[in-house]
């Protein structure tokens, strides 16, 4: 290849010092793609040849996911790309990897790819273990490859549509076109591209119901939303205690930080389980064992990482929208920078801490407290049973005292369980014991009791007579509060009077 000067280009001088012959790169293209367009525009039918003009190597340009030797090919390139980590994270699925990698790690595992080292990168990415979600396979979407070809007459490969947990286009709504695994068999490496596929290149199509698109685009749209953020890594233990804490808004934490496991699964397998038939979230099939599969590893302290594909699975589930866990986990990350682990876990018992609170310094009982806070009475009473570390104060005394004066003259006037036991502040149970144990006060009571009930039905069927006069019965009852059934029911005597002629005729229907 000849340089400007006329003379041959050597080996540190691959290409001419303009460098007019390397082909631009297109917004959100690949780097094994642009590898692609420059094997076809160079002419070359050795593809392995290309890879070694450009990387110094016959394969480390052959790999779609993660090409290496990415020092020679800027070198060779003159940098004409961009810098090392545009190209890592613009043209490889290093960017879907990065919020979930430290700065540390992230420059370890671009050493790695920027001298030949792609079995440490790779390993450091968990790309080295089984499993459909650490693969990362050429996927397109048909559409996309329609508008590339109809204005610029060629088709490259997107970084998006590589990363693992991208199944649909979000532009077009298209679920995304797999190439068979064969095709990138080390042994029969080749740059492709996407309109030069025939059928026989493809894998099988992925049939998805309306539910599973709706979770794929909602992933989708999560993937996009982390990989944009600009300052967005997010720390395991950091991550662990955002979602115990939307767990806990939810109702999947118990008083004393504890998850209940059982009510999460049946809650996320019933809106995601869906997501199983897809081949990249083969994984979701786990949630459902005793451990919680990969929600049990997300949720507890296991050592190791965990797959981006499975944090964003369990993003998309528990949280609304991507603000809202950025949010959540700038105050879990906030408060653990401020005075460690136990802050964070704090946040997740401070319904316990204010239960005893409202207990011990407001005067609260148990049921009351707990009504507060807006959680169930007998996990308030399980979780105050097993500390055994709280003062409860004693229910103030009724009998005796001028209180239940009140009660018992409040019964006789025949006023309801409910409404007195508001008034006095009282359990409608304990009204229910006390006059068990005073039989006349109940007759009393239910006498007085029946009298208002009676009074009270009376004057809603005469408002529903003046109101409507003349209407038969049968019409009378399809109207609310009419008050007919229960004087049917307790006052028949007086029906028969209020309405002689139309009793006689109700009677004979009857």
């Amino acid at each position: 290849m000849a340089n400007e000067g006329g003379g041959s280009a050597t080996s540190d001088d691959l290409f001419p010092s303009t460098y007019d012959c390397l082909p631009k790169p297109f917004a959100g293209e690949t780097l094994y793609s642009w590898c692609a367009r420059y094997h076809r525009l160079n002419g070359s039918n050795n593809p392995r040849a290309t890879s070694r003009q450009l990387f110094g190597h016959p394969t480390a340009g052959l790999r779609p996911e993660l090409p290496f030797h990415l020092g020679n090919f800027q070198h060779n390139t003159n940098h004409n790309l961009g810098c090392l980590d545009d190209l890592l994270v613009q043209r490889t699925i290093l960017g879907f990897y990065r919020p979930f990698l430290s700065s540390r790690g992230m420059a370890e595992i671009g050493q790695h790819l920027a001298n030949g080292n792609s079995v440490a990168a790779r390993a450091l990415l968990g790309l080295s273990k089984d499993g459909q979600a650490t693969r990362s396979l050429l996927r397109f979407c048909p559409e996309c490859t329609k508008e590339q070809l109809a204005a610029y007459a060629i088709s490259w490969w997107r970084t998006e549509h590589l990363w693992p947990s991208i199944a649909i286009c979000q532009k077009h709504g298209c679920l995304l076109v797999q190439t068979k695994d064969e095709l990138l068999n080390r042994a029969s490496a080749d740059f492709h591209l996407v309109h030069e596929l025939d059928t026989s290149c493809l894998g099988p199509g992925v049939v998805a119901t309306t539910r599973q698109r709706q979770l794929l685009a909602g992933i989708a749209t999560w993937t996009m939303a982390l990989v944009n953020q600009t300052d967005n890594h997010l720390n395991e233990t950091a991550l662990r205690f955002t979602y115990l804490l939307q767990a806990k808004s939810r109702g999947w934490l118990a008083l004393d930080g504890s998850l209940r496991l059982k009510a999460l699964q049946d809650s996320f397998l019933s809106q995601c389980a869906n997501l199983e038939s897809i081949p990249a979230f083969n994984f979701v099939r786990s949630a459902g064992g005793v451990n919680g599969g990969f929600l049990g590893s997300l949720f507890r302290q296991h050592p190791g990482r965990r797959h981006p594909s499975k944090h964003i699975v369990l993003m998309n589930f528990l949280f609304g929208e991507p603000e809202e866990f950025f949010r959540t986990y700038a105050t879990v990350d906030g408060a653990i920078s401020m005075n460690g682990l136990q802050s964070a876990q704090k946040l997740l018992t401070d319904s316990s801490r204010k239960l005893i609170n409202l207990i011990e310094e407001a005067g609260h009982s148990v049921s009351s407290a707990a009504g507060v806070l807006d959680i169930p009475a007998d996990e308030a009473l399980a979780h105050l049973n097993r500390r055994n570390d709280v003062v409860r104060p004693r229910r103030r005394h009724i009998v005796g005292t001028p209180r239940e004066n009140q009660l018992r003259e409040m019964l006789r006037e025949g006023g309801t369980r409910a409404e007195i036991a508001e008034t006095l502040s009282i359990r409608p149970a304990f009204i229910k014991d006390y006059l068990a144990r005073h039989p006349e006060l109940k007759a009393q009571w239910e006498a007085a009791f029946t009298a208002k009930e009676t009074e009270r039905h009376r004057a809603q069927l005469l408002s529903v007579l003046n109101t409507h006069p003349g209407l038969p019965i049968k019409a009378i009852r399809r109207l609310p509060k009419n008050g007919f059934q229960w004087l049917y029911n307790n006052d028949r005597e007086w029906l028969q009077k209020i309405l002689p002629a139309i009793w006689k005729r109700y009677s004979q229907q009857q």
